[in-house]
Formats: structure tokens, C-alpha cells, sequence
């Protein structure tokens, strides 16, 4: 006959699988960069309450998780990873990563997902900005130039996308951006 702890482990995980269709948007984001600043990592863990996401063994869970994506070298780019993803199919310390935050879903009553995390490893340099509430985070990676003075530049670049609302760039160079938006620029700008 099992123990208790291990009954109420069962039951507790059995009752996270019930919550996994609940909203989950509050949480936390972490970043990591490597002391040489060249790989970056961001991993974003969601929750139910604002009330979990702040709580100290929540932030710890994230932590953790992020740590666990530094080290993995098979992580490459932004992977979305959701109550589904095959990442949660990874060993981790204490069982699958899957486990892991079944088992958080079931020690906090919520609903939890690990939904995106990312992994850059750059010849050049990733710097990273995390805003102070743990809800906005950015990795930029500068390629070409390494040290303190780029590591600070990366930095400074990732403050100002997570003070915007970043859109993505319609071409590299003038050239490049199209005729039909020229027109229209020009058109707003003379009404």
C-alpha cells in the first residue's frame, strides 16, 4: 500500500491534469546569460494568480527550469513549448520536465505551464534586460563584437524593445522597404 506522501502526490498531480484547459497567464520570466556573453537563455512559466507567480517557491521553480534550458545545448532559438510541447518529454532533476511542473501544478492548485523558453549561442555577444515584475524579458544578440562595452550595448538595446512595443523591422536597409509604404508615410504626413 502506498504511503501518504505518495497518495497525496498522486491525487494532487491527477487533480493538475484536470486544470490543464484553465487560462494561465500571469508567471514569471527569467534570463540567463553565460559570464562570457555568449549564450542567452529566457524562460517563461505561467500560472493562474499573480498571487503564485510572485510567490518565492514559484520564482524558485522558474529558476530552475531556466538553469536546466542553459545547460541544454540542444536548445536552439525560441521554442514554444505549452502543456504539450515534447520538451516537457526531457529528464530533469526529480523526473521529466513535464513532471516537474505537473507536480508545481499540483502543489500551488493552479494550473501551470512552462510556455516559451529560449536559447542563443552566438559568436558575437547576448545580452538580456528583465524587467523588475518578472514579466518582460529580452534576449538580443549582437553579432561581431564581444566584452563589456557590447555586453552593456546588448543590454541597452534589450531595455529599449522591452520599453516599446517592438514591430518587426520591414526591410535592413531604404532600399529595401516597399513603394506602397513610402506612399503611404508620405501621404499621412501631408494630410
Amino acid at each position: 500500500m502506498p504511503c501518504a506522501d505518495q497518495w497525496s502526490l498522486t491525487k494532487g498531480i491527477a487533480k493538475a491534469e484536470k486544470r490543464a484547459g484553465r487560462q494561465a497567464s500571469e508567471g514569471q520570466i527569467v534570463t540567463i546569460i553565460s559570464p562570457d556573453g555568449k549564450t542567452g537563455t529566457l524562460v517563461e512559466v505561467n500560472c493562474e494568480t499573480d498571487f503564485v507567480g510572485r510567490n518565492d517557491e514559484f520564482k524558485a521553480l522558474t529558476q530552475g527550469l531556466a538553469e536546466h534550458v542553459a545547460q541544454d545545448a540542444s536548445v536552439s532559438g525560441i521554442v514554444i513549448v505549452g502543456s504539450e510541447g515534447a520538451y516537457l518529454n526531457g529528464a530533469a532533476k526529480g523526473g521529466t520536465i513535464g513532471e516537474v511542473v505537473k507536480a508545481a501544478s499540483a502543489k500551488t492548485g493552479e494550473n501551470v505551464v512552462m510556455r516559451r523558453i529560449a536559447r542563443f549561442t552566438s559568436a558575437g555577444t547576448v545580452g538580456a534586460y528583465l524587467h523588475h515584475n518578472g514579466k518582460v524579458g529580452v534576449l538580443v544578440e549582437i553579432a561581431g563584437g564581444t566584452g563589456d562595452v557590447v555586453m552593456n550595448l546588448a543590454k541597452s538595446i534589450a531595455e529599449h524593445i522591452a520599453a516599446g512595443v517592438p514591430t518587426v523591422a520591414v526591410a535592413v536597409d531604404k532600399d529595401g522597404v516597399p513603394a506602397e509604404l513610402v506612399e503611404r508615410v508620405i501621404l499621412r504626413n501631408t494630410i
